[in-house]
């Protein structure tokens, strides 16, 4: 009452809502025996299609209101309009908007308030649906609460009487996935085969992405195998997760043939699909093969993005061919992609790996790619300290003020974690600087507040003045040597060395092959 609303309008203009809002609520103050909620079928027909749209006017009415203050973000609102304002004038709330409330709170990840509105529903007599009961399962996975979800489904439902469907156990199936429980996400499978519900693509797609994510191609292709049996055509999600599956497992050529069996099926592969393949052959050290790939993907008409091209980078960053890789770059610059900070990551490794050229040149040309990502405007990331301090660490001879310099800007730009540490301790050990070992470390214990297996490590060989030096006398550095490096220095090598046909390469006494 006391609301006009205008033919000319605008389609749902939320100043006109929060005014029909405002005047329920002021009289709500002193309600009328007679007050009603009013009906605008205008204002319906201007919100858009509703789930209810079939009802009666005052339902769609307070629907639309409700759907209109969850997409502002104002779910408590909404709550208050269903649980309190509606009853108040004699309106039973339709379970939609009681749904809508509770998506709301899902999405916030706000489990116990999505609770509260079935509690709400309860008190008002409306009855859940299976939306509303796997609705508050996703409330309880956004709130990172997994096994309160599967009680959700396993006790809740079945007390009520009501029986999941396919979005309810792919809902599931997604939770182990993201836990990466392969065995939970084939046990809500198995529920779902068993208890007759139709499965979908995008079900089996997910258990198949959940055993990628588990490097078992075995139980990907045992899922795919499962997912033809039941009548169902794997989609390119579904493919491109078995092709991942076997390049997680380390068998790329596996994967290639995963190409042959989708094009088979008469299922064209994306560029994603290439990438992942891509991304195999390069962990692989199958430059070759990537490239191949990467004719393939374009002579198929598809676009490769920057992640795909910085995968065949990494393919020839892999084995140390710099030109390459940088060739590669500028075929991304090419194609209108901008490099990202990954893609200058992966040409530094490519500088470090290429041991044509002598340890100080890899060093140079690690840093010439620093200085093009600086001038790009690109933050450095923590991968790509840990990798220039490990260049450094191997450059011989050790460049003490340049490591330095590279651990003071990852602790200034706040990149310093357990990797990171990790190289810049190495790097403080060839180096043969205790101060800086020290104050590195110090600076973990103050960002990360402990040491991880690795860190302690070397940490522990930086603290042992014995294990700093060779008990050969050797200038290696290494400190994984099979020798006994605590015995005394003192001991005769000539008398404990074994007897083999290799030597070290910096000529020690010691016989290591190392």
């Amino acid at each position: 009452p006391g609301v006009a609303m205008s033919q000319s309008e605008s389609i749902g203009r939320p100043e006109a809502l929060t005014q029909l809002e405002r005047t329920v609520r002021e009289n709500l103050k002193a309600p009328p025996p007679d007050l009603q909620l009013p009906h605008y079928p205008e204002l319906a027909d201007r919100l858009g299609a509703l789930e209810c749209a079939e009802a009666a006017d005052d339902v769609v009415d307070h629907v639309a209101l409700i759907k209109e203050r969850v997409a502002a973000g104002d779910v408590a609102g909404a709550e208050d309009m269903v649980g309190r304002l509606m009853p108040a004038m004699g309106i039973t709330p339709h379970v939609v908007a009681f749904n809508i409330v509770m998506d709301g709170y899902a999405q916030a990840g706000r489990a116990e308030d999505a609770l509260g509105v079935l509690e709400l529903m309860e008190t008002a007599g409306v009855a859940p649906t299976v939306v509303s009961l796997t609705t508050l399962a996703a409330a309880y996975i956004a709130a990172g609460e997994p096994q309160c979800a599967a009680d959700v489904v396993n006790i809740t439902m079945p007390s009520l009487g009501i029986a999941p469907n396919t979005a309810t156990y792919g809902l599931m199936i997604k939770a182990a996935m993201a836990e990466r429980k392969v065995d939970v996400a084939l046990s809500w499978l198995d529920a779902m085969e068993a208890s007759g519900v139709p499965g979908d693509a995008t079900a089996y797609g997910t258990a198949i992405n959940a055993s990628a994510n588990a490097s078992d191609a075995h139980t990907a292709e045992a899922i795919l195998a499962r997912m033809l049996a039941s009548g169902l055509v794997p989609d390119v999600i579904a493919w491109s997760a078995l092709a991942k599956a076997h390049v997680r497992a380390r068998s790329p050529a596996a994967a290639a043939q995963v190409l042959d069996r989708m094009l088979a099926a008469g299922v064209a592969p994306n560029a994603k699909t290439y990438g992942t393949i891509i991304a195999g052959y390069a962990a692989a050290r199958q430059p070759e093969r990537a490239e191949a790939l990467m004719d393939e993907l374009l002579a198929a008409g598809l676009k490769p993005d920057v992640v795909t091209f910085t995968s065949l980078m990494e393919a020839h960053a892999r084995v140390g061919d710099v030109s390459a890789a940088e060739h590669t770059l500028a075929r991304m610059t090419a194609a209108g992609l901008t490099p990202n900070i990954y893609a200058f990551v992966t040409l530094i490794k490519a500088h470090r790996n290429n041991h044509a050229s002598s340890p100080a040149a890899r060093a140079e040309g690690a840093e010439a790619v620093w200085a093009a990502m600086a001038a790009a405007k690109l933050k450095p990331s923590p991968q790509a300290y840990c990798v220039m301090l490990r260049t450094f660490a191997n450059a011989k001879p050790v460049r003490v003020a340049r490591i330095t310099r590279y651990v003071d800007a990852a602790i200034t730009d706040g990149c310093l974690n357990h990797h990171v540490a990790s190289a810049a301790l190495w790097a403080s050990y060839h180096a043969r600087d205790i101060a800086l070992g020290t104050r590195v470390h110090n600076a973990l214990l103050d960002v990360c507040g402990d040491d991880d297996e690795k860190t302690a490590h070397v940490w522990r060989l930086i603290q042992d003045p014995i294990r700093r030096r060779c008990r050969y006398g050797s200038r290696c550095g290494r400190f994984d040597c099979a020798f006994d490096h605590t015995a005394s220095s003192s001991s005769s090598s000539s008398s404990s060395a074994p007897r083999s046909s290799f030597r070290c390469g910096y000529r020690s006494p010691c016989y290591q092959r190392q």
